[in-house]
């Protein structure tokens, strides 16, 4: 059975490989092992970046010399301010070492390489747009080379934190979230990511280039109860579907009428979320449909780029297996 094309869209280049993360928490040569091996799979397409802190990019380096990069696409994640090291020393360190390893990297052929920065707000919410202006002049005073910038901000938070405008900094800033962990505690209830994906599809809509992604807890494709945790955890399949309908939605709101969408646009998206069957989704060659919704191929693209880019996963097999299992792949 081949893929449908209408899943390929909606999921290519979708999964940032965290292997060095919870619960995997492989050793890097390990991880940079398992991320080849992913690459050369037949479903390398979902594959998008490997996730690996700043303070590990020195040995990623050696490793990626020796065996080169199979994608070229990279997810730094920054590191924690603590009382040896101020959030601005943080920053400045992160900006150095993303700099020395693109350098290193760029010395040798292969793909071209996409550098994607990862580091939570320190501070208060309103704190964001300063502290996204002083990352912007850290990456250019050390002349790092960085594609995206990502700011984690809690769930209930994701919407609301003001962000540097398209064009304003030489880097294009987005907001990560967390969609579980490993406690029950890390885990949104359905109702709050529903709310967060309406916020984020509205925002979306409304400016160019707005982007985001998820991480942990998204380790299946369909939503499942984890008794080893003790929580239900949401569907990576789910998250996607509904970030794409949610905002294909907003958009199709005139401006004046986008305010008051957020409770249609949340209860759509609750509603996706709390799919538990495959067969509930129709993937077709040219569109995806759901209870009378459909999208075009054209419309799944656009939910991507800009709008939800990837979700970070500590195993690459899970969420294979998952989509096998469904006969999706």
């Amino acid at each position: 059975m081949g893929i449908a094309v209408s899943l390929r869209t909606l999921l290519q280049s979708s999964l940032d490989y965290a292997g060095l993360f919870p619960p995997a928490r492989l050793a890097l040569d390990d991880a940079w092992r398992e991320y080849q091996r992913a690459a050369a799979s037949p479903q390398r397409w979902l594959l998008r970046g490997f996730v690996c802190p700043a303070a590990g990019l020195e040995q990623l380096a050696e490793l990626a010399q020796r065996e080169p990069p199979p994608l070229g696409r990279f997810a730094v994640i920054g590191r924690a301010a603590s009382p040896a090291i101020s959030a601005d020393q943080a920053l400045a360190r992160d900006a150095a070492d993303i700099a020395r390893f693109y350098r290193q990297l760029a010395q040798r052929p292969g793909p071209p390489l996409e550098i994607a920065y990862e580091t939570r707000l320190p501070g208060e919410l309103g704190q964001a747009r300063p502290f996204c202006q002083q990352i912007a002049r850290h990456l250019r005073e050390h002349d790092a080379v960085c594609q995206h910038v990502f700011l984690e901000l809690a769930l209930s938070q994701a919407a609301q934190a003001a962000l540097p405008s398209p064009g304003e900094t030489p880097v294009n800033f987005g907001l990560k979230f967390r969609t579980g962990g490993l406690d029950a505690a890390a885990f949104p209830d359905r109702g709050l990511l529903a709310e967060a994906l309406a916020a984020l599809a509205l925002r979306a809509a409304g400016t160019p280039g707005f982007c985001w992604k998820a991480t942990a807890g998204l380790h299946h494709a369909l939503p499942r109860r984890d008794d080893s945790i003790g929580a239900a955890m949401h569907g990576f399949l789910n998250v996607f579907v509904a970030a794409a309908l949610t905002l294909d939605l907003a958009r199709g709101l005139a401006e004046p009428q986008r305010g008051g969408g957020l409770p249609a646009l949340a209860a759509l998206a609750q509603e996706v979320l709390a799919i538990d069957a495959g067969h509930a989704l129709h993937w077709g060659e040219n569109e995806l449909a759901w209870k009378g919704r459909r999208l075009s191929l054209g419309q799944l693209a656009a939910g991507r780029q800009p709008g939800l880019v990837s979700f970070g996963s500590c195993s690459f097999a899970e969420p294979v297996a998952d989509l096998q299992a469904l006969s999706l792949l």
